[in-house]
């Protein structure tokens, strides 16, 4: 029997047998707008209210607007999480440019290796259960170079994985690009990735797809969801 971990999205566990692989790295992958940070938070949250603690990373945004984040949109108090160490909010912004530099690979190597003990200490730091990054795309940018990336990537990703804990990365698409394709360079590393779109001119404007995930019958439909007061939904299809 394959353990689970819920998803925090309501009608999404029940189209992957039941949830999360445990121990496994979930990509959330989509454009801008597409609700990828949302995904993270209802992740963690669903984790904290079954007394599971979960570590949040964050390469772009700053724990406090995060959190307000939360409350506006789903009415959810992840202050009082906070104070309870069922969730942890950790900044791992990076400096600059590893190009503006004379020893690139000592900068990449430095970084990569800070970002792994700073998760790994947090995470040991309040028993994490469940880990997120939002996003890895800022840290393909700071590396500027698609073999360095994926070597990082992956060092990260293996070492969540001896964590024990299930981890969500996220990583941004292009406007113009496709979701899929020779530039993604995380779905090679991780055991399950979900696909988020973004459609105006459509009726179910926001869809998700699960195009890798393994141990897994999973769906292979797109489906649409939407965005209530109470957190993420996915919709029947007609």
């Amino acid at each position: 029997m394959v353990e689970r971990i819920p998803s925090g999205i309501d009608g999404l566990d029940k189209i992957l047998c039941g949830g999360f692989v445990k121990g496994s790295n979930v990509l959330v992958a989509g454009k801008s707008g597409t609700l990828k940070t949302s995904f993270c938070l209802s992740y963690l949250y669903e984790g904290a209210k079954r007394g599971e603690p979960g570590v949040f990373v964050s390469t772009e945004e700053t724990e406090d607007d995060l959190i307000e984040d939360a409350r506006a949109m789903f009415g959810w108090d992840l202050r009082d999480l906070v104070n309870k160490r069922l969730i942890k909010f950790v900044s791992m912004v990076p400096p600059y440019s590893a190009k503006e530099t004379n020893d690139v690979e000592k900068l990449i190597k430095a970084y990569v290796n800070d970002v792994i003990t700073s998760i790994a200490s947090v995470s040991q730091e309040i028993g994490a259960k469940r880990i997120v990054i939002d996003s890895v795309s800022m840290i393909e940018m700071f590396i500027q170079n698609r073999y360095m990336s994926r070597i990082a990537l992956m060092s990260i990703l293996r070492n969540m994985k001896s964590l024990g804990a299930t981890t969500m990365v996220t990583e941004g698409v292009p406007e113009k690009q496709m979701l899929t394709g020779d530039e993604a360079l995380v779905e090679f590393v991780v055991d399950a990735v979900l696909k988020l779109d973004f459609v105006p001119s459509a009726r179910d404007t926001r869809t998700l797809t699960v195009s890798k995930m393994r141990r897994t019958n999973h769906s292979t439909l797109i489906h649409p969801f939407s965005l209530s007061p109470g957190g993420l939904r996915l919709l029947e299809i007609k």
